[in-house]
């Protein structure tokens, strides 16, 4: 309570939503917990959701706390950003990769 007072006092209660943002990071950091950014290119069902959680846990090996949102123009796949790490297993890469592939392969 007096940390707060103090904030008031010295007109810096416009940084308690960062402070409270960085508290949460430190908590999480703490707990051994990690937030994923998911999107899959249609809504899955509850099944499908925890085999990702389950995959993205055991591959980063901390529990993953997923933010699931839908994006139809990765054509299928998953994209996973945590942090600054973003893990792209979309169609769309793959199909822009292979077309890449070819046409590097057609001007040789």
């Amino acid at each position: 309570m007096r940390f707060l007072q103090a904030l008031v006092m010295h007109r810096r209660q416009m940084l308690i939503p960062v402070i409270a943002h960085q508290y949460h990071d430190l908590v999480d950091q703490v707990e051994g917990r990690v937030h994923a950014s998911v999107t899959l290119a249609r809504d899955a069902d509850e099944a499908d959701r925890a085999v990702v959680t389950n995959q993205l846990s055991r591959a980063l090996g901390k529990t993953v706390v997923p933010h699931f949102h839908v994006n139809p123009g990765i054509l299928g796949g998953v994209v996973v950003r945590v942090g600054d790490t973003v893990l792209d297993g979309s169609v769309r890469r793959r199909l822009a990769i292979l077309r890449s592939r070819m046409l590097g392969r057609a001007n040789s």
